[in-house]
Order: structure tokens, then sequence, then C-alpha cells
């Protein structure tokens, strides 16, 4: 069983993602890169879609990891989505010219 503060966390992690990504909205050109190949952005999405991107995969990996039955579930959990919450403000840096 999953312990709940894990769960809140989580939660949490990903409505930090959502504000972030709100708040830079303002900021952000029109196509925001996502992927990059030899040194160069080669895939983009819109910035209205990049702002739920990000938090709709962690929601989507949370509902997935609380499914499982593996013991390291919990750990599995805040990796993932303090991962997440890194690349989106690195992705949001390097299309403000930031980085």
């Amino acid at each position: 069983m999953t312990d709940r503060r894990y769960v809140y966390l989580s939660v949490g992690l990903i409505f930090l993602t959502l504000v972030i990504n709100l708040i830079a909205y303002s900021w952000l050109p029109d196509q925001i890169g996502i992927h990059m190949s030899g040194g160069q952005i080669d895939n983009y999405v819109g910035k209205l879609l990049f702002v739920f991107l990000v938090p709709g995969l962690q929601a989507f990996v949370t509902v997935m990891t609380l499914w499982s039955q593996k013991p390291s579930k919990n750990l599995v959990l805040i990796l993932v989505n303090v991962f997440c919450v890194g690349l989106d403000i690195w992705m949001i840096n390097y299309n403000l010219n930031l980085v």
C-alpha cells in the first residue's frame, strides 16, 4: 500500500509544475522546443500544449505507478515527479534563452 504522504507530495509536485508553466506562459515563445538532437531543437509544440504537457505526463506516470505492485513505487513516485519539475524548468529556461 502506498503511503498517502507520497501521493500528496506527488500531487503537489504536479501542481507546482502547472503553476510554473502558467506563470511562464506570457513570456514563452509561440513554439516551444521539446526535443533536441545533435544540439539542435528538432521538435516543437505550441505553448498552450506545453503548459499542460509535462503536468499531464506527471499525472499519467503517477497513476500508472500507483497501480503498480512494485515495492519501490513510493521512491519512483517522488523521483519521477522531481525529475519532471526539473526538466520543465530547464525547458522553460532554454526556450527563453536563459541557459
